[in-house]
């Protein structure tokens, strides 16, 4: 049993009798044995990010197969924790991919800006209408009721931790929130996003799972021809209307102007 891409003998192949419960694994060379009813038996081969192959036995005692890649079936893989692979499927506990083309089919500078309306339990809101206001998003509600408390998930991505925390602390900042960290990212570099909920998905990142975490997968350059991609945004901010100011009347006491004080009364400019 050998890799088409590698050349290489592959472990862990299910090969199976089509029909049957019989079935075996491949070991470590890539070899296997099988005991089939007849003649007329068709072996299953499969393997996971690989194209299932059936083949019957016939008069052959020595079969020997070459897998080949097949990149749709990665489709249906989701990514974990610690760069763990499962099958979707496979997982007891609620998870949700969310792929790169839903994520640029409507283009949005911020990447959880995007996620709206394609996560099931999340609420994604903005800090303000502004252009780069931040954005939050909490996975289920919040867990915790104190103010201070951060009740956004964890970020993970391509297995680095990040705090996704929208700061409001500092000169100017009390007026005009400051834009959240996720706002880095390209939404083209994103290859899947996988949002995971409950204490059973977020076990392995301890306390700072406890809100949810949300896994990103970023893409991987790959030898090949060249391609270029270019986005652009723009945006324009137009003052609406301007409040209307007095100027018939200044500060100051008995008809005398006082730059300081503003008691008792105004007198004329």
């Amino acid at each position: 049993m050998t890799a088409s891409d590698t050349g290489q003998g592959m472990p862990g192949v299910s090969v199976a009798v089509k029909g049957t419960t019989t079935g075996v694994a491949t070991d470590s060379e890539g070899s296997y044995q099988i005991q089939v009813p007849d003649n007329s038996a068709v072996l299953v081969f499969r393997f996971l990010g690989y194209q299932t192959r059936e083949i019957t036995v016939g008069s052959h005692s020595t079969i020997n197969v070459t897998l080949n890649t097949d990149a749709q079936q990665l489709g249906e893989v989701m990514v974990t924790a610690l760069g763990i692979t499962r099958e979707t499927k496979a997982l007891g506990y609620a998870a949700q991919s969310v792929q790169s083309e839903e994520l640029t089919q409507h283009r949005q500078p911020n990447v959880l800006n995007a996620l709206q309306g394609k996560v099931a339990g999340a609420t994604i809101s903005s800090t303000g209408g502004a252009p780069g206001q931040g954005t939050n998003i909490q996975i289920r509600g919040i867990n915790s009721i104190d103010v201070g408390r951060n009740n956004q998930p964890l970020f993970v991505i391509d297995g680095v931790l990040m705090d996704n925390s929208t700061s409001t602390v500092g000169a100017g900042a009390e007026l005009r929130g400051m834009s959240n960290r996720l706002a880095d990212i390209n939404p083209d570099d994103i290859e899947s996003i996988n949002v995971l909920r409950g204490g059973a998905a977020t076990a392995l990142y301890g306390l700072r799972g406890a809100n949810g975490v949300v896994v990103i997968t970023t893409k991987r350059g790959e030898q090949g021809s060249l391609r270029v991609n270019f986005t652009s945004t723009a945006g324009i901010e137009e003052v609406n209307k301007f409040p209307d100011m007095q100027s018939t009347y200044s500060q100051g006491t008995r008809g005398v102007y006082d730059a300081t004080n503003f008691f008792p009364s105004w007198v004329p400019v």
